[in-house]
C-alpha cells in the first residue's frame, strides 16, 4: 500500500496498542467508565474491548487494509456511544485510554475520533499488502515509542493512586468534581465543575447554605 496509507495505520496501530494495554492495566477504572457510559455488560466489555484494540494494532501493521475496514467499524461504534453519552449530558469520561479521570466526553473527544477515523481512511486506501522487513522495523519502533509514553503515564497515575481513597470517601465517580468542605468536615456543596466559572457557582452555593 502507499507509504501515506501506511502511515496511517502505523498511528493508528499505536493508538489501539496504547488504549488496549492501558484498559487492561486499569481494568477496574475501564469497568468504571463503562458504567458510566451506561454500555452493557461493563466488566466483560472491559476485558472484550481492549483485545479486540490489541488485535487490530497487530493487524493494522500486518495486514493493513482488512484491519482498517474492522477499525473504522469499531470507531464507529466507540463514537456513537460517545455521542449519545454526550446528547444525553451525562458528565463521564470515555475511559479511552484506561482512565475515567481524563475529563467527560466532549465535542473535543468526537473531534478526535473524527481524526482516527481519517487515520483508518488512509489505511484503507491502497493495495492489501504485507509489509516487508523494513515496514516492520519502523512499525516496531512505533510501537516501542508509544509502550514507552505509555509505561511513563500508567507510573504517573500509580503516583496519584494514593488519592483513591478520598474520592471513595466523597463517591466521587469521574472528574473534574468539586466537594466544597468546612473546616468542621461536614461536606457543604459539590458537583461537577468543567469550568472556572462553575467552581466559582458551587463555592457560592457552599458559602451560602445554611449550617446543620
Amino acid at each position: 500500500m502507499s507509504e501515506v496509507g501506511y502511515l496511517g495505520a502505523l498511528v493508528l496501530g499505536a493508538l489501539f496498542a496504547w488504549a488496549g494495554t492501558a484498559k487492561l492495566l486499569r481494568r477496574d477504572r475501564t469497568i468504571r467508565s463503562f458504567r458510566q457510559l451506561r454500555l452493557p455488560a461493563a466488566a466483560p466489555l472491559a476485558v472484550a474491548v481492549p483485545l479486540l484494540e490489541l488485535g487490530l494494532a497487530v493487524g493494522l501493521v500486518v495486514t493493513p487494509r482488512p484491519a482498517a475496514i474492522v477499525s473504522l467499524v469499531t470507531l464507529a461504534a466507540f463514537t456513537a456511544v460517545l455521542a449519545r453519552t454526550l446528547r444525553s449530558g451525562l458528565s463521564a469520561g470515555c475511559g479511552c485510554f484506561g482512565s475515567p479521570s481524563t475529563g467527560p466526553v466532549s465535542t473535543r473527544t468526537l473531534v478526535r475520533n473524527a481524526f482516527l477515523v481519517v487515520a483508518a481512511g488512509l489505511a484503507l486506501a491502497g493495495r492489501p499488502a504485507v509489509p516487508g522487513l523494513a515496514a516492520l522495523v519502523i512499525a516496531s519502533a512505533v510501537v516501542a515509542i508509544a509502550a514507552v509514553v505509555l509505561a511513563l503515564r500508567v507510573h504517573v497515575v500509580d503516583l496519584g493512586d494514593s488519592t483513591r481513597s478520598t474520592f471513595d470517601s466523597f463517591n466521587v465517580r469521574s472528574t473534574p468534581y468539586v466537594v466544597a468542605v468546612d473546616r468542621d468536615g461536614t461536606v457543604r456543596g459539590r458537583g461537577i465543575a468543567n469550568s472556572l466559572e462553575q467552581v466559582e457557582e458551587l463555592l457560592e452555593e457552599a458559602l451560602a447554605a445554611p449550617t446543620t
